[in-house]
């Protein structure tokens, strides 16, 4: 993976439960490992932006009832 910012590589690893749930997840939405995790939708082949992820944050956090002003999504 390429860091969008600096365009320099970063490696990351991903534990075994985080791995299987997204496989699950994948699987289940019928997706395949070439895809986004988390897919735009507005652009099929693209992935969820930045902007979306940020309305569906404050969605999750608001629906539980908490205070969206006490979160953010960095």
């Amino acid at each position: 993976m390429v860091q969008q910012k600096t365009k320099r590589p970063v490696q990351f690893e991903i534990v075994e439960p985080a791995r299987r749930t997204l496989f699950a997840w994948l699987e289940r939405r019928g997706g395949t490992l070439n895809d986004f995790v988390f897919p735009s939708r507005n652009n099929y082949m693209g992935h969820m932006s930045t902007r979306q992820y940020a309305r569906l944050v404050r969605e999750w956090i608001v629906g539980i009832g908490l205070q969206a002003e006490d979160y953010g999504t960095h």
